[in-house]
């Protein structure tokens, strides 16, 4: 399982949350969970796939905050997280990621969104 290059499970009734075992898919380039009812956290372990170029888990009902080691992945050229519940600062990244990445999630703030409130400073 460990050789698996893209993990395209959009648009499927799986529910639950993503799991943290993602992260060991150490030849893991594109992950596509969009549109399938997953909730939680994104996994800050999802920070240890290291190859991962593509990450869309836009559509869900995931909550929390964007982990800073996800977003600054080395490889990663595209990211999608739209249309969730997260909320907080977005972590500063160097990698140019439209705000579109970003909307429907009412408590994220932070480039490329507005900036945020006091309490998130």
């Amino acid at each position: 399982m460990s050789s698996i290059k893209s993990l395209a499970l959009s648009h499927n009734p799986l529910g639950g949350s993503i799991p943290k075992s993602i992260g060991k898919l150490r030849e893991l380039e594109i992950l596509d969970l969009e549109d399938s009812g997953l909730s939680g956290n994104i996994p800050e372990e999802l920070g240890d796939a290291e190859t991962l170029t593509k990450i869309n888990i836009s559509k869900n009902k995931l909550s929390g905050n964007i982990p800073e080691k996800v977003l600054n992945l080395k490889k990663l050229e595209e990211f999608d997280v739209s249309r969730n519940r997260l909320r907080g600062r977005i972590p500063p990244h160097k990698a140019m990621f439209p705000i579109s990445a970003f909307v429907g999630n009412r408590g994220l703030c932070g480039p490329p969104l507005p900036p945020c409130k006091l309490r998130y400073r």
